[in-house]
């Protein structure tokens, strides 16, 4: 077994979003383990001083040498893309395109799994807006 070590973190957010906001990612629980599904508990918060609600974000994972098995978010999330080639999984806050705030608004924080096959040595992640 091999901790997944997180060399590398890269939130990626529009430019306005990014000047306005701030938030966190954090590992807190899980290691990947060669040739079994491993599940890797990643904290998302939205500072308190943030002005916007995050509705969605995709998780990356380094292209080798470990695929995706899948993903479970909290409750109020879907897993809105799982894309295995390219190691990324998008979370977005259900009826985020809906009128009404939804997702983590400042202040919050809340856990999303990731599973995966294999080892990691780091992740990157980037915001998004989930209605485009």
């Amino acid at each position: 077994m091999r901790a997944l070590g997180l060399i590398s973190l890269l939130f990626v957010a529009a430019p306005a979003f990014a000047q306005q906001n701030n938030w966190t990612i954090d590992r807190v629980s899980g290691v990947a383990v060669m040739d079994e599904v491993s599940p890797l508990v990643f904290r998302v918060g939205n500072a308190a001083g943030s002005r916007n609600t995050i509705e969605s974000f995709t998780i990356g994972i380094p292209t080798t040498p470990y695929d995706i098995d899948g993903a479970t978010p909290p409750p109020g999330w879907e897993a809105s893309s799982i894309d295995r080639r390219n190691r990324r999984v998008t979370f977005r806050a259900v009826g985020a395109c809906t009128a009404g705030t939804k997702g983590l608004k400042p202040g919050q924080s809340a856990n999303f799994e990731v599973r995966v096959v294999g080892r990691s040595e780091e992740h990157t992640s980037e915001l998004q807006s989930p209605c485009n």
